[in-house]
């Protein structure tokens, strides 16, 4: 009888606990139990007054509390109160910043300040903005070449209870143009390589402009990168005895005292397991010779880091594609400075597999959990790989959505599984433009365009959220004019496949004619599975294009033959392309290239049966002094049943083809020197890029290239070469870029005077 009792009252017990009950109240008190208006926060939570509790629910409340940033601590309870159940929030709230002051700025205004900082007063104090803001005036300072300022936040209390002062205290200190850099001691290296190795370095235009400031923080990296050099040859003993400062005005002089020592020589190779603690009997995932094939250190062969680093990257990534996330390895160095011979230890901390059981999103008041996750490389039951967390968050980044992402493993309390939080900041992501340029080519043309990268055609206004695109643009000119609306939807069906589709109306106006183009556009765009980078596009573009010659010209047959009067053109385009340019600004390696063609048939209701194809490519070299190298070149082909026609044909000479010759002014032209076009081109390019000083570019160019009319008649060995210089200027106002050509070698024209050509653009 006492045990059935015993297991009546248990099972009483338990569900009493797991019974959902209601809540009556909700409460929200300071740390003194001080009452806190309710409307404050209750719009922040999801459990209301009436609603049924939910530990997961509470959860989410409070992390949404947390977010409103008003908040330094909190707890959370449910009390009974006359038999009803309460729930009381007890919150240490954020102090209010009552006043945002500066001390020690004699360089910069505090209007200039003021400007820098965005945390505003009468709100409760957000350490994290404070701290961006604080980045910001050392930026501020950085910009003016005075590196060494240090920023630091103090606050003090006011007259008014849980009121501060925000104060940015500045200690400025004096900044120095580098004036030359030298070494004494160095026999194994050329002193200028190893100045090569440093972003420290005198500039070319110091004496002219204020640049080339000592970054005291950046001559320590670069110091580091010196030893790393040296330490890469097998120089463990490296040493920088002494820095010589000497100060001439307002430049100074450094002077690098060093050790280099000898080289030492690999004695041994080892590899060592760190047990897991309370797991001492734990056996090793792999055994030794399972993880000796990675290694590329080894007896006998000269100590070098960069080969001890590799090491470690194969390793890490063997164990990260086994689902082992805190996988590490450091080595450990025994040097015999007696016979400059050294003992390399890996020493291997495996931990233990796991599996992403959950992924959780925080930051994202605006994108929708669906378009964040589907960029993710990596997905719940997935082996823990931080090689793939890494590629998720570069997914996140590439977007634009986010101003930051950060992914952030946990434990669960299960052993063998791990969370993740997917951290966002997001940013605005909607664009309204307005632009005017000017260049050789295109003369004066101005834009507005509107544009959101986050658009959502499913939601209500503001529509954005969902992950794809919309532009509408319209550009007028001298010269040209365009009208477009675009729309992108980058995951069609839930699937990594992009829809793309536009309308246009188009027209150009040349000398003797003016060409119209209305049209329609749709295309699919996917990765290639089968050749990781490559991408592949398919679709189809339904044109309306008339191109008429001026009536009151005394225009020739030929350019009279090139009119249409108005008609059809249905293409079917199929693109290929791979792009691995570490960056779209300013590439230093890497490069693209891509396959276009067009197909034209009059079975899709062209007026004629036509192909075209275009094949470009271009590929980047980074070398000395941040300069780059960029060599580029294109063949196309178009042929048709009957004539290609006048647009369908190419066309080069000028800015982006081959300059030093007119725009379009190459290749087959009538006998009043007007333009024809052909069926058959070749160009290539080679120009070096190099940084003269801040936001100014100078440039060395080679054009040379040509168009032929007919279809196939490529002949390198007939082409016309053009040399010349250029000038980039990184204006507040939009960039200006100048290139002088001159050619060196006609094959068709008789211009051999040079030309300016110029383009200019201003966004605002």
């Amino acid at each position: 009888m006492k045990k059935i009792s015993f297991v009546l009252f248990i099972l009483f017990l338990f569900t009493s606990l797991t019974q959902a009950y209601e809540i009556s109240r909700i409460q929200f008190v300071d740390d003194k139990l001080n009452p806190i208006p309710t409307a404050m926060f209750i719009n922040q939570i999801d459990t209301k007054p009436g609603s049924q509790f939910s530990q997961k629910k509470l959860s989410d409340d409070i992390k949404r509390l947390y977010e409103t940033k008003k908040i330094k601590d909190l707890k959370a309870k449910v009390v009974v109160v006359e038999g009803l159940y309460e729930l009381v929030f007890t919150l240490t709230l954020n102090v209010i910043v009552a006043e945002i002051a500066f001390e020690g700025n004699n360089e910069v205004s505090e209007g200039k300040l003021e400007d820098q900082v965005e945390h505003q007063i009468g709100i409760p104090m957000d350490m994290e903005q404070l701290s961006k803001d604080k980045a910001k005036i050392f930026e501020t300072y950085a910009e003016n070449g005075n590196f060494n300022t240090q920023v630091n936040i103090v606050t003090e209390e006011t007259d008014e209870a849980g009121e501060v002062k925000v104060i940015f205290k500045i200690k400025e200190e004096e900044s120095y143009q580098v004036d030359s850099v030298t070494f004494v001691g160095v026999s194994v290296f050329d002193p200028d390589d190893l100045q090569d190795e440093m972003k420290t370095q005198p500039s070319f235009w110091r004496y002219f402009f204020d640049t080339g400031f000592l970054n005291e923080e950046l001559f320590k990296y670069d110091i580091e990168q010196i030893q790393s050099k040296y330490e890469a040859k097998g120089y463990l003993d490296f040493a920088v005895l002494d820095i010589e400062r000497v100060i001439e005005d307002e430049y100074i002089n450094l002077v690098l005292y060093v050790k280099e020592g000898e080289p030492y020589t690999i004695k041994d190779v080892s590899l060592h397991w760190m047990k897991m603690p309370n797991k001492e009997d734990q056996e090793k995932v792999f055994e030794e010779e399972d993880l000796r094939p990675l290694l590329d250190a080894a007896p006998n062969l000269l100590y070098n880091r960069d080969t001890e680093r590799a090491d470690i990257d194969r390793l890490t990534e063997k164990y990260n594609n086994l689902g082992y996330l805190e996988f590490s390895c450091r080595t450990i160095l025994k040097p015999n400075t007696e016979k400059l011979e050294v003992d390399v230890e890996y020493h291997v901390y495996e931990g233990t597999p796991s599996v992403i059981r959950d992924i959780k999103i925080t930051g994202n008041s605006i994108t929708k959990d669906h378009v964040i996750r589907r960029e993710l490389a990596i997905q719940p039951t997935d082996l823990s790989n931080k090689l793939l967390i890494d590629k998720s968050k570069n997914r996140l980044m590439g977007l634009g959505y986010f101003k930051s992402a950060e992914i952030i493993p946990s434990d669960t309390g299960n052993e063998g599984e791990k969370d993740l939080t997917v951290k966002v900041e997001e940013q605005e992501t909607g664009r309204l433009n307005f632009g005017a340029g000017v260049s050789s080519a295109s003369s004066f043309v101005g834009t507005i365009g509107v544009q959101q990268s986050n658009f959502d055609i499913d939601e209500d206004w503001p529509y954005t959220g969902g992950g794809q695109k919309l532009r509408a643009s319209i550009e007028a000119g001298t010269s040209r004019s365009r009208v477009e609306v675009s729309f992108t939807e980058p995951w069609l069906g839930d699937k990594p496949l992009s829809l793309s589709t536009s309308a246009y109306h188009a027209t150009r106006f040349y000398d003797e004619m003016e060409e119209k183009h209305t049209g329609l556009s749709a295309s699919l765009t996917s990765a290639l599975k089968s050749f990781p980078g490559w991408r592949f596009t398919r679709g189809l573009k339904g044109e309306y294009v008339s191109v008429e010659v001026d009536d009151e010209r005394d225009a020739s047959e030929e350019l009279l033959d090139s009119e249409v009067s108005g008609e059809w053109v249905t293409y079917l385009f199929l693109n290929f392309s791979k792009d691995t340019r570490n960056s779209f600004r300013r590439p230093t390696k890497g490069g693209k290239i891509s396959l276009a063609t067009e197909f034209q048939t009059i079975a899709l209701g062209s007026a004629n049966d036509s192909y075209k194809f275009r094949l470009s490519g271009s590929e980047y070299f980074g070398i000395f002094d941040e300069s780059v190298i960029k060599v580029s070149g294109e063949l196309g082909g178009t042929d048709a049943v009957d004539d290609v026609e006048y647009y369908d044909r190419f066309f080069v000479g000028g800015l982006g083809t081959i300059r030093g010759y007119e725009y379009r002014k190459v290749g087959p032209m009538d006998e009043d020197d007007e333009e024809l076009g052909g069926n058959s081109l070749l160009i290539g390019s080679v120009e070096l890029d190099v940084p003269l000083f801040k936001r100014v570019n100078g440039a060395i160019f080679f054009d040379a290239g040509n168009v032929w009319k007919g279809s196939y008649d490529w002949d390198p060995s007939d082409v016309n070469v053009t040399t010349g210089l250029g000038v980039r200027l990184d204006l507040p106002i939009g960039m200006l870029r100048l290139d002088y050509g001159i050619p060196i070698h006609n094959v068709n024209q008789d211009d051999s005077s040079g030309r300016l050509h110029f383009n200019f653009g201003y966004q605002f």
